[in-house]
């Protein structure tokens, strides 16, 4: 069995320590595009915040995401929905700040 990067090449369970890898990599390719997006959006909107974004994925999660002090948490494991839940939550943490008691 060849070696392929980023791939577990023992063949005991194989195919499951393969697909751990692989979720890995994916995982690590989410947090990277939805951290690409969040600058986007900062730059877009011209805001001065120290938002980070905190990719957890988890099917069991009610909510796709949610704001939680300067962390922006996205339980999304799709691509398209995550990206879709950091925009929803952004705009959500802005207007909680506006209505915000002083």
């Amino acid at each position: 069995m060849g070696s392929r990067p980023g791939l577990e090449s023992r063949v005991f369970q194989g195919r499951e320590v393969t697909m751990l890898k692989a979720q890995e990599s994916t995982e690590s390719g989410m947090r990277k595009k939805l951290e690409k997006e969040l600058k986007r959006l900062k730059q877009c909107l011209d805001l001065d915040l120290d938002l980070k974004v905190v990719y957890t994925p988890n099917a069991d999660k009610a909510l796709s995401g949610e704001v939680k002090g300067s962390g922006i948490l996205i339980y999304e494991s799709d691509e398209e929905e995550a990206l879709k839940t950091l925009r929803h939550e952004v705009i959500d943490y802005l207007i909680s700040q506006t209505i915000e008691p002083y």
